[in-house]
């Protein structure tokens, strides 16, 4: 992972899951007696602390993250000559220098037959891909960007779980209604609603249909 860390804000995070069908993350949600208030208000406030120790962590995380960002070594240090028509991306991260080294001194294509200095040549570029990610490891080892990424994680998965749980309870009162439609119920970007499971809505419309029963009731 340290070496391919991609940086997130939380909303982002928060986002893409939204964008996942929401049955998906949490499954179907049967209806359930509906609970006490004091059960919905146990739930918001754990749910209230996970996204207050998310907040308080996002501070720490976003320091980490700009010192990690200003001390990454520069691809500029690869001899990118020796690699004029590949992928800079996947050279830097994902070739088998190792391999690719094999494969050079064999010279089992003849390809550097007669010309030792370019062969030396594009091993001395290898040398240079292997000198970046030594550069990297090193900057990310310092900033522990691994246990900092993990633990980004750890407070998005807390927060989700919390309001998951939230969706997934029936409403005791319209103020709880009012806020399952709001958090659960969202746009994309472009304004348009996402697309949610009907066993996803179903425990919303079961809250519409016995509260107003309720008030017909009373």
């Amino acid at each position: 992972m340290a070496n391919h860390v991609t940086i997130i804000t939380r909303r982002a995070m928060l986002d893409a899951v939204v964008a996942i069908p929401a049955v998906a993350m949490i499954g179907a949600m049967p209806a359930l007696a509906a609970p006490s208030a004091s059960g919905w208000d146990a739930a918001m406030i754990t749910y209230e602390r996970a996204k207050k120790r998310a907040a308080r962590f996002d501070v720490y995380h976003d320091r980490v993250m700009v010192g990690w960002e200003a001390n990454k070594p520069s691809q500029a240090i690869i001899d990118w000559s020796e690699f004029p028509f590949s992928d800079r991306n996947a050279v830097a991260h994902t070739l088998d220098i190792d391999a690719y080294r094999r494969w050079v001194i064999s010279n089992e294509n003849g390809l550097w037959t007669g010309s030792a200095l370019a062969k030396q040549r594009r091993l001395d570029a290898i040398d240079t891909v292997a000198e970046y990610r030594r550069l990297r490891t090193v900057n990310d080892r310092r900033f522990n960007i691994e246990r900092v990424c993990t633990s980004f994680e750890r407070h998005d998965d807390a927060v989700v779980a919390a309001e998951h749980a939230l969706m997934a309870m029936p409403a005791p009162n319209l103020r709880a209604l009012q806020w399952k439609l709001r958090h659960g119920i969202t746009a994309d970007e472009d304004g348009h609603l996402q697309s949610f499971s009907m066993d996803y809505l179903k425990p919303i419309f079961d809250d519409v249909d016995r509260l107003i029963e309720e008030r017909a009731d009373a």
